[in-house]
């Protein structure tokens, strides 16, 4: 298995936005160890620190920040906007960083999970991301076309797109990234998730009610804040994984043990003995929670429409209750639970990763002659 990448020198970077990100290149970054590849990471704050603790031998570069936040308020889709040329800028600090670390460290190959800026034209250049189409906020439809044309334009500097998703029915992104128009060739290389070494596990149904947050500030802090209102007195005990890396504390508030931070094990047997599971609707939470068998309540993150989408389609499935944070009323969801079934996805393919993986070997080779 080493043989397939034997000594590439790998660039893995991640988006800190949340733990997502992250998380769902986990099982990536562990099948190019595996496959003998050289990796190093690239990234910023908490998501470099997830990484770093999990892959401790690895090198690692920082990164510039993006900063980005959801404010609050009906104006919050705007502050965001207001913020792109930080964001911009903040790109072009990171190709001139990435520039030198290619060339400084021979990296042969790049994997940018939505990292605009970490590409290079010398070698290939992979972006992951499964929000292709990008959603404006209500209102703003009539910015699609703008918004889409401007992600075209970073886009362009990659290789290809790996989404990481299926290319059929069984899809869990929908328009997001099945139908889309980049520009560059869009590949699927199957759900990642970094549960996948606990498929076979077996999930017993639990009393607590789990909630694992996480996703960009202030908006976490506003959702842990309503969640501890309404369940510290309800019947069921419940825990809440605060997804809160930097301080390692445990706390009880009434009915709900708070842990600041869980993964691996010790997160996945949390999980599987849940009763139910409430969480962002982050594409990668999606991908987690899909091997499960688990009863889920998703609660978008306000302003960020593809979480709505998500949760709104996955709701019309049946395959998740769907709640708002401005109208959260956790023990309504609870109780509507038994209408919806356990959101499972059976048999979890492998295949389209490692076709991905010989794909890339290939295109470093044909540089190489």
């Amino acid at each position: 298995m080493q043989e397939l990448l034997r000594g590439k020198r790998i660039l893995v970077a991640i988006l800190n936005w949340g733990l997502g990100h992250a998380t769902r290149m986990t099982p990536v970054i562990e099948q190019l160890i595996d496959r003998g590849a050289e990796v190093s990471l690239a990234g910023d704050g908490a998501s470099l620190v997830f990484l770093s603790e999990v892959f401790p031998k690895l090198p690692k570069f920082e990164l510039p920040p993006y900063n980005i936040e959801y404010p609050s308020g009906w104006g919050g889709a705007w502050k965001t906007v207001f913020k792109a040329p930080k964001i911009i800028q903040a790109i072009k600090d990171e190709q001139i960083a990435i520039a030198d670390i290619v060339e400084r460290y021979q990296i042969e190959a790049i994997i940018s999970d939505n990292r605009y800026g970490v590409f290079s034209a010398k070698i290939p250049s992979i972006f992951v991301g499964h929000q292709l189409r990008v959603l404006p906020p209500k209102g703003f439809q009539w910015g699609s076309a703008l918004i889409l044309a401007w992600h075209k334009k970073y886009l362009k500097n990659f290789s290809e797109i790996w989404v990481p998703d299926f290319d059929d029915e069984r899809n869990f992104s929908g328009r997001l990234s099945h139908d889309v128009d980049t520009g560059i060739p869009i590949k699927y290389m199957g759900p990642q998730s970094r549960f996948a070494h606990y498929f076979s596990k077996e999930s017993t149904e639990g009393e607590n009610i789990v909630v694992v947050l996480s996703g960009p500030e202030p908006q976490r802090t506003f959702l842990e804040g309503k969640i501890l209102e309404q369940l510290k007195n309800y019947q069921r005990p419940s825990v809440l994984v605060r997804g809160v890396v930097h301080e390692k504390e445990e706390r009880q508030i009434g009915n709900v043990k708070t842990i600041n931070y869980l993964h691996g094990e010790r997160l996945i047997q949390v999980l599987l003995s849940a009763h139910c599971v409430i969480c962002r609707s982050g594409y990668s939470s999606i991908m987690d929670l899909a091997l499960l068998g688990k009863k889920v309540i998703f609660i978008p993150t306000p302003g960020q429409t593809e979480q709505i989408y998500l949760a709104e389609r996955l709701a019309e499935k049946k395959w998740a209750i769907h709640q708002s944070q401005s109208r959260l009323n956790l023990p309504e969801a609870i109780s509507s639970l038994e209408k919806i079934q356990p959101f499972y996805q059976s048999g979890w393919d492998t295949h389209l990763l490692e076709d991905r993986l010989k794909e890339l070997r290939d295109s470093i080779d044909k540089i190489k002659v």
